[in-house]
């Protein structure tokens, strides 16, 4: 009587650990669902129970992040806005002559992927990685524009950083919790 009780019991704590454990996935899902659709995500944290939740994730949680649609929308015009004061200081190398005039005046940069170390050819690469989803990648790119350039790409930055920051939250929760 008492192996059985003692098997019991244990099947008992295996049955509430599963429990547990398929609750803290579920609410994991409902992160990830938040953090790809931009919305608040604060109740499915509540949801994991976790002590120590990364930072990153709390910081947001109220308000969640910056989707990648929000962000890829959002790079032109920050590009646009790099571009121009790097042009202006002479630090890109497309601002000389006609051509550089006129890319200059019509605010023209480069929308598909540029080989080269120039600021409109970074923009480019950084461009086509955050429309791939890859925000770490086009973080990195930007880190190779001159200061003067990536000054104005500040807030579209912290915004992608924080979203970065967040998917690597989930990830290792997600070990964490597997």
């Amino acid at each position: 009587l008492a192996a059985v009780r003692a098997e019991a019991a244990e099947l008992e704590k295996d049955s509430i650990a599963t429990a547990q454990a398929a609750s803290v996935r579920a609410a994991l899902n409902r992160l990830a669902t938040a953090v790809e659709t931009g919305a608040p995500f604060g109740d499915a944290l509540s949801d994991i129970g976790a002590l120590d939740l990364p930072l990153a994730l709390m910081d947001v949680a109220e308000n969640g992040v910056a989707t990648t649609a929000q962000l890829t929308e959002a790079f032109p015009t920050a590009a646009r806005s790099a571009l121009s004061p790097a042009r202006a200081e002479g630090v890109s190398d497309d601002a000389v002559g006609l051509g550089g005039f006129l890319r200059s005046q019509f605010e023209l940069r480069s929308t598909s992927p540029q080989d080269g170390a120039g600021p409109d050819a970074i923009l480019s690469r950084a461009e086509a990685a955050i429309k791939e989803g890859r925000v770490v990648d086009a973080l990195a790119e930007l880190e190779a524009l001159p200061e003067v350039a990536r000054a104005e790409m500040t807030d579209w930055t912290a915004r992608a950083t924080q979203r970065a920051d967040v998917l690597d939250a989930i990830a290792t929760l997600s070990e964490t919790f597997k």
